[in-house]
């Protein structure tokens, strides 16, 4: 038996060479906060919201298995970004999640509360922070006026993350036989997430009209009869994306097919209607307008529309009373929904125009006319039942 020594050279699969991009774009965004900071006489900056640590880290995930329930927080100055962690997680953050990023470290021991080693660091300090951390100042608003358009790395995730989450759910649905109940299509969308690394933050499957009574409806351990609707929404590399789709045993019954016909008008007005340089409210108009002309104006009423997406879930949600300004390279989920038929896709906002993340394959599509072109939006995937 031989014995490896220190002095042997370590294999590519010991360690991972620094992302140069990566470490210029953290960096970047270090300034931003610094130059934010020094504008509103802090000296420091404490982020533990999931979300901001992932933007601020250029995709770092420091959730516990995938839990809301972090590893770490991270201490930023004008000179430092400092991973305060217990010694059970350092190794993993610095050789995993940040490898060769430059940032510094204070440790405590694992049995000791990460908030005495946070209140140190803050003490004599004037500090704002995301979560209110005690005796610091609020700065989470701050924080997200820091957060622009994704950049190119953070494009092609986004892409990436909206294939794998429209190729799982459309691949769950074609799965649907008679006997399954929700849980078990929860289940399989689940895995066929998590096996591509994309961790779950929203699933539903709602079968037989739930949608109807129960517009945010999980899913439950009773048999699909008829036909279900089904949302995911996952995290991939920290950012977000979802869709939905609907699919049937046989063919739709007539009153679920009148009802998708309305929602497919809705749904290709939002992605036809969402586009660069208007307020959320503007969009939000536009779309409503058509719930009012297909005669179901009160079906917006029953459920969120969808939201802007990103290093969180919801950023911003789509309604009459947000003032945010739309801009190019800024994610888009649409969620409408009519009577108990759900349909739904994440698009791009890009210079060149709007563009679908979670694009349909091997599913039915119908074609709506709007803004004088046709919109190609999923429709019911009608299986044939032996």
């Amino acid at each position: 038996m031989s014995v490896a020594s220190i002095a042997d050279p370590l294999s590519s699969a010991e360690f991972q060479l620094p992302d140069l991009d990566r470490v210029a774009e953290v960096t970047r965004r270090h300034r931003l906060l610094a130059d934010r900071m020094a504008a509103d006489g802090l000296s420091a900056v404490l982020l533990e919201d999931p979300g901001n640590l992932a933007w601020f880290t250029m995709g770092g995930d420091f959730r516990i298995g995938g839990s809301e329930l972090t590893q770490a927080a991270l201490f930023v100055t004008p000179d430092a970004r400092v991973i305060v962690c217990g010694n059970a997680d350092t190794q993993l953050i610095f050789q995993r999640t940040l490898p060769g990023l430059g940032f510094q470290l204070k440790e405590r021991a694992w049995t000791e509360a990460r908030e005495g080693l946070v209140a140190d660091l803050c003490r004599g300090r004037q500090v704002g922070s995301d979560l209110g951390f005690p005796g610091t100042v609020p700065y989470a608003e701050a924080v997200a006026d820091c957060q622009g358009s994704l950049v190119e790395a953070e494009l092609q995730a986004v892409r990436d993350a909206g294939r794998l989450v429209a190729h799982a759910l459309e691949a769950t649905c074609r799965n649907l036989r008679p006997g399954r109940t929700e849980a078990e299509l929860a289940g399989e969308l689940a895995h066929r997430l998590l096996k591509h690394d994309v961790q779950t933050v929203r699933l539903q499957v709602a079968a037989d009209g739930r949608a109807a009574q129960f517009r945010n409806w999980g899913w439950s351990t009773d048999v699909v009869q008829s036909y279900c609707s089904l949302v995911a929404v996952g995290r991939y590399r920290g950012l977000h994306v979802g869709a939905a789709r609907t699919v049937c045993l046989g063919q739709p019954p007539s009153a679920v097919w009148e009802d998708f016909q309305k929602l497919a008008l809705v749904h290709g007005a939002a992605l036809a209607y969402t586009h660069a340089g208007q307020t959320v409210a503007e969009m939000w108009d536009r779309v409503k307008r058509v719930y009012v002309k297909a005669g179901v104006d009160d079906e917006w009423r029953r459920g969120d529309q969808g939201c802007l997406v990103g290093y969180r879930y919801p950023a911003t949600r789509i309604g009459p009373s947000s003032t945010q300004v739309l801009e190019h390279d800024q994610a888009v989920l649409w969620t409408p929904g009519v009577g108990a038929v759900l349909s739904g896709d994440s698009v791009l906002m890009t210079e060149a125009g709007t563009a679908r993340l979670t694009p349909s394959t091997e599913w039915p599509t119908v074609g709506i006319e709007a803004r004088g072109q046709t919109i190609s939006v999923p429709g019911i995937l009608a299986l044939e039942c032996p």
